[in-house]
């Protein structure tokens, strides 16, 4: 599946987006994401198959109306 990039706030995660290119990965964890990466490591071990975010897309007006 390759690295995803996740971007975030205090509001919650505004983006996921996987590359496809190898990219370095951060071994610190902001605290926005802390909660988002333990549970899709958790989906990528098989032992969770559901799981909840709070969302806060960066968008634009439009782009949040559909």
């Amino acid at each position: 599946m390759g690295t995803a990039k996740i971007i975030c706030n205090e509001n919650g995660i505004q983006s996921v987006i996987f590359l496809d290119e190898k990219v370095p990965t951060s071994i610190e964890i902001a605290a926005c994401l802390k909660d988002c990466v333990l549970k899709l490591n958790k989906y990528f071990e098989g032992k969770k198959t559901e799981f909840e975010f709070t969302i806060h897309p960066k968008a634009t007006t439009f782009q949040l109306k559909v």
